[in-house]
C-alpha cells in the first residue's frame, strides 16, 4: 500500500516537480497582479501583450519555456489532488505574505506614533523652558510631511540651525542625571 500512495504523489520527471511548478505558479500570480493593478490602467499598453512579456521573464527566471510549463499544467490538471496539494500550499503562502504585509504596515504606523508623540513632547518640553518654539515648527514641517521638494530647497545652513537649535534645547530641558545620548 505504502508503494501505492507513493506511485500517486510521485511526478515524472519530464514534467515541473511539484515545489518548482508552485514557484512558476507563485511568479505568475504576481505578474498577473501587476498587470491588473498597474497595466490594465495605462491606456498606451496592450494588456496581453504584457501578460505575455511577463510570463516570459517568469519562464526565463524558472529556465523553463511554455511548452515545459503547457506540459506540466496539462499532466497536473489531470491529477487533481497534486494540484489541489500546490494550490493549498500557494494559499499558505499567500496568508503568510498578507500577514506580514500586515505586521510590517502596524509597525511602521506604530514607529510614526512614536516619532510625533516624541515630537509633541519635545516641543512641550520646550514651551515649558519659554524658548521660542518655531524651530520645532519649521522640523515638523519637514520630517512629519515627508515634503521631499521641501527638503531638497532647505538650505543646509538652516538644516544645520535646525539641529542644533534642538539639540540645545533637549540639553536645557534634559535632567543633570540623563546624559544626553548621542
Amino acid at each position: 500500500m505504502g508503494t501505492a500512495c507513493s506511485d500517486l504523489n510521485s511526478v515524472p520527471q519530464q514534467y515541473l516537480q511539484p515545489a518548482k511548478m508552485q514557484d512558476v505558479l507563485w511568479d505568475m500570480m504576481l505578474a498577473d497582479r501587476f498587470i491588473e493593478q498597474y497595466v490594465k490602467y495605462n491606456q498606451t499598453l496592450d494588456v496581453e501583450k504584457e501578460r505575455f512579456t511577463r510570463y516570459a521573464e517568469v519562464f526565463a527566471v524558472h529556465n523553463i519555456d511554455y511548452d515545459q510549463f503547457k506540459e506540466s499544467m496539462d499532466y497536473y490538471v489531470s491529477r487533481p489532488d497534486q494540484l489541489k496539494a500546490i494550490y493549498v500550499d500557494l494559499n499558505k503562502k499567500r496568508e503568510a505574505v498578507k500577514l506580514q504585509r500586515e505586521q510590517e504596515q502596524q509597525e511602521l504606523e506604530e514607529a510614526q506614533l512614536k516619532e510625533q508623540d516624541s515630537l509633541l513632547n519635545l516641543q512641550n518640553d520646550t514651551l515649558k523652558t519659554g524658548k521660542d518654539s518655531s524651530f520645532i515648527e519649521q522640523a515638523d514641517s519637514l520630517l512629519n510631511h515627508n515634503d521631499s521638494a521641501k527638503l531638497k530647497s532647505a538650505e543646509p545652513d538652516s538644516v544645520k540651525k535646525i539641529i542644533n537649535s534642538l539639540k540645545d534645547s533637549i540639553t536645557k530641558v534634559q535632567p543633570a542625571s540623563r546624559p544626553l545620548s548621542q
